[in-house]
């Protein structure tokens, strides 16, 4: 009973401090920009630029959560911009997760809702309320469904480093 509990706040930890992303039902290519690709304009109006964040969201997402099933922690740090305390965060969780040789099986969330705050060419603040909806841990292949947590919102800044949009910062709304 300790070990789940244990378990659970550690997935929850995790995606209170850095989930992200939508329902996943099929992957979706990542929104990158390059000399000729999308970017965001100022001229934008607001409704234009929601689907782009969600996209770059959900893009994320994805990558994340596949590092999580992999138990990657190089592809897990290439998710953050350097430095980012997030990111550092998400990587020991990992690290920690590993050591007592827990796997994560499924890494879902729902995006509830998500504000542009701000929106430039490579930068996106955004508002983000989003709550795990489905993920799973096995440990000596043994699978743990864990409960769902309550829609949580979070300031989420992203940054566009080398052509993917990375995570710089995460913090909760108040």
């Amino acid at each position: 009973m300790r070990m789940r509990r244990l378990l659970t706040l550690s997935l929850l930890v995790t995606a209170l401090a850095v989930g992200l992303g939508v329902l996943v039902t099929s992957p979706v290519p990542e929104p990158v920009a390059s000399t000729r690709g999308p970017t965001l304009s100022p001229a934008e109006s607001p409704p234009g630029r929601a689907p782009y964040a969600v996209a770059v969201l959900h893009a994320w997402d994805v990558r994340r959560a596949r590092a999580w099933q992999a138990a990657d922690p190089a592809a897990l740090r290439r998710l953050y911009v350097p430095g980012s305390t997030a990111g550092e965060r998400d990587v020991r969780m990992l690290a920690a997760w590993r050591s007592r040789g827990l796997r994560v099986q499924q890494l879902r969330t729902q995006l509830v809702a998500v504000r542009v705050r701000a929106a430039r060419a490579r930068r996106l603040v955004l508002v983000v309320t989003d709550r795990v909806v489905g993920e799973a841990v096995s440990s000596g292949g043994v699978r743990t469904a864990l409960p769902r947590d309550r829609a949580s919102t979070r300031v989420v800044s992203l940054r566009l480093v080398a052509g993917r949009w990375r995570v710089a910062s995460v913090r909760t709304q108040r």
